[in-house]
């Protein structure tokens, strides 16, 4: 499914049964208007996101719904409990809220915000993108290669460079309050 112009229509919400879910991909409103090709193996979604409690603060990415490892999806399903209902994001986020998540990140999964902390809000739980840290949470590694950047046919190596810097992220989607 390529992206090669953004149309709303494309992007699908995700119900929320299927949540809170392990996402590795693009956020198209920094990255946008870049075009996306994947190569043929990879199944890419077009997914929007409701976050931010009552702000109702729209996200949409471009990405791989990764399966998570059982230890993995009970912690996603505690902070995504924990941070539903709190409207995190309505009026920004403060350092507080970031620290508090950065913490429960940190002893329940071993990992880190520390770049992307600045999606922080409530249903949407950005984790800083390394291969360590995919492997650490994901059964389904397995395909993705070492630089996902790789995972795309580029029409040029400008494409290719322009925008490299923090273009992937890992996302937990969860329920948003409203």
């Amino acid at each position: 499914m390529p992206l090669d112009k953004f149309d709303l229509n494309d992007f699908k919400y995700i119900s929320e049964k299927e949540m809170p879910l392990l996402v590795l991909g693009i956020d198209i409103h920094r990255d946008y208007p870049r075009k996306y090709n994947p190569k043929y193996k990879f199944k890419f979604k077009k997914i929007a996101h409701q976050t931010s409690g009552h702000a109702c603060n729209q996200h949409y990415i471009f990405g791989l719904v990764l399966d998570p490892k059982p230890s993995v999806k009970k912690a996603m399903t505690e902070i995504s409990e924990d941070w539903l209902n709190s409207d995190a994001g309505v009026f920004g986020v403060s350092l507080t809220e970031i620290l508090k998540y950065r913490e429960q990140l940190n002893s329940k999964l071993k990992v880190d915000c520390n770049r992307d902390y600045k999606d922080f809000e409530e249903g949407i739980y950005p984790i800083d993108y390394s291969r360590e840290t995919l492997i650490r949470i994901s059964s389904s590694v397995g395909n993705i290669p070492e630089n996902p950047d790789d995972m795309i046919k580029w029409d040029s190596g400008l494409g290719r460079i322009a925008g490299s810097i923090g273009r992937w992220q890992i996302f937990i989607l969860g329920p948003n309050c409203d």
